[in-house]
């Protein structure tokens, strides 16, 4: 089994073990409350990579920032240039609520309220696009029960969902 093994990762070389770089992004519409929530699930690794390349400080740690700098402040800019989203025809900032980790990834929180009803989702994504060429970002929007996806590339950063 071993030799099987051995010969499988000699054949496929490294490329077969290449990792993945997904971002997600779940939008749930609270129709009680009449707001969005976003969640979005970005591994450290990823964010780290970016911030290090954008701020030219290569030992940078997301976690511990430095220089008068909180994490929520670089994430909650990132995601303004990276993450723009129109709602019902209308283009919207969500209001940036907070981050948590957990384990090897970073999970933001941000919100919008007065959304009354969801007939339209247009979401421009970047995210991490400017740091790894095969990013993908996916986005999934939850209303009543339907859930829809939008799947993002270098190449692809613009789509929109109509319930």
């Amino acid at each position: 089994m071993l030799k099987y093994f051995m010969l499988v990762v000699m054949f496929f070389g490294s490329e077969w073990f290449h990792p993945m770089h997904v971002s997600v992004c779940e939008i749930n519409f609270n129709q009680k409350n009449h707001s969005l929530e976003f969640t979005h699930h970005i591994f450290i690794d990823d964010w780290e990579k970016s911030f290090r390349q954008s701020l030219k400080e290569p030992f940078l740690d997301i976690t511990n920032p430095g220089k008068g700098r909180t994490t929520d402040d670089l994430l909650k800019e990132y995601l303004k240039d990276k993450f723009k989203v129109t709602i019902n025809g209308k283009e919207v900032l969500p209001k940036y609520l907070g981050h948590e980790v957990e384990n090897d990834a970073i999970f933001c929180y941000l919100q919008l309220d007065g959304v009354n009803q969801l007939e339209s989702v247009r979401v421009f994504n970047s995210i991490l696009t400017e740091v790894y060429d095969d990013q993908v970002n996916l986005v999934h929007v939850e209303r009543g029960g339907d859930i829809k996806s939008m799947k993002f590339t270098s190449d692809s950063k613009l789509d929109e969902l109509k319930f």
